[in-house]
């Protein structure tokens, strides 16, 4: 009985782990040829140190993260202009395209 318990359990903590993708993410994931586990990530700054890609606009930013020249688990993107609240953070895969959804719709 402990076994059935234990596996329902994990069956469970799996599930949640997964990620809800909506159709919207699902076509940005398709249209750039990404995974969605896709673990990178990006951190988006306004200084220019230590920057992996020097950019105008977070549009070159994210288009430089969906389709990488340089191959890192994260990388710096260095944006000239103003700085947004998520900006000096590291952001995944879904938060990227929920901002690259915003720039471009």
């Amino acid at each position: 009985m402990k076994t059935i318990f234990l596996a329902i359990f994990a069956l469970f903590s799996i599930n949640s782990f997964a990620q809800e993708w909506t159709s919207n993410q699902l076509e940005v994931i398709e249209k750039f040829s990404l995974s969605e586990k896709d673990n990178r990530g990006i951190i988006f700054t306004a200084d220019n140190y230590g920057c992996d890609v020097e950019v105008d606009s977070q549009l070159q930013a994210i288009e430089s993260f969906f389709n990488p020249d340089i191959r890192k688990d994260i990388i710096t993107a260095c944006i000239s202009g103003e700085e947004k609240d998520y900006y000096n953070k590291p952001l995944g895969l879904k938060e990227v395209i929920d901002i690259y959804l915003s720039i471009t719709k």
